[in-house]
């Protein structure tokens, strides 16, 4: 899989925008989530779900991704479940693999002279 962060930022803030990004990166390795924010990501994301399950196009391209990502169809009831049953623990171990240093910064802009490596790193 893949995790995304995408910003908008003018050339002169390029560099504040990116390491305040490895700044906060690296209070939720070193912090982690709390309760409150998990709880409030499973409420919103069910919601979601819920709210989305009318429109046929919405429920196609969810099924396609279980497909993808389980190998499977998994009914909105089973996916609700798992999404209930992720853990505190889960979440932020996951955050640790997730931000080991395997990244890629890219940056759509006619100016190639900013360093976004460097800038993200210090």
């Amino acid at each position: 899989g893949v995790f995304t962060i995408a910003f908008g930022a003018s050339l002169k803030n390029v560099d504040l925008a990116l390491k305040t990004i490895k700044k906060v990166i690296d209070e939720v390795v070193t912090v982690g989530f709390n309760m409150q924010e998990l709880e409030q990501t499973k409420t919103v994301l069910i919601s979601n779900l819920k709210l989305n399950s009318d429109s046929p196009s919405n429920m196609t391209s969810r099924m396609i991704n279980y497909l993808v990502l389980y190998n499977k169809l998994i009914s909105k009831d089973d996916y609700i479940k798992m999404l209930e049953d992720v853990t505190l623990f889960d979440v932020n171990n996951q955050v640790k693999k997730i931000f080991s240093n395997n990244y890629c910064i890219t940056m759509v802009s006619p100016n190639n002279e900013i360093n976004l490596i460097e800038s993200f790193e210090n």
